[in-house]
């Protein structure tokens, strides 16, 4: 009973989502226990530049994809976040896309696509690499 009662006393705290936000507006949700390691973390994963990166926030909506390890790319896009296609950059804004455009959006866990036709280049593109 002792050795139960100490595991769970040492279990970690669980990871949370954080949006961390850099100067030139990028955005990105990281998961992590504390402020300081998601900031630590944004900087390694996504290169983003200490100096230049506003403190993490706590978007506590997130927190249950802490499991994923992301938020998916339809999520954000229905929550008001600005994405770019990961072929093209171009920005998606569901605020700015007529109702056409928004069912042309092709989702993947974090990644979106403006059209299927970019998703297409982008896969092929990815596959002549590949080998």
């Amino acid at each position: 009973m002792d050795s139960t009662i100490n595991s769970l006393s040492q279990k970690e705290p669980p990871c949370v989502a954080w949006q961390v936000e850099e100067e030139d507006g990028q955005e990105k949700v990281i998961f992590h226990v504390s402020k300081e390691g998601a900031l630590n973390l944004a900087c390694v994963r996504f290169k983003f530049d200490p100096q230049y990166t506003d403190p993490p926030k706590r978007v506590s909506a997130f927190d249950h994809y802490a499991e994923l390890g992301y938020v998916p790319a339809a999520e954000l896009i229905i929550r008001g976040w600005w994405l770019h296609c990961v072929n093209c950059d171009q920005p998606l804004y569901i605020h700015r896309l007529k109702k056409s455009k928004l069912r042309e959006l092709e989702f993947d866990r974090d990644n979106v696509w403006c059209s299927q036709r970019c998703r297409r280049k982008y896969e092929s593109h990815i596959n002549h690499f590949q080998g």
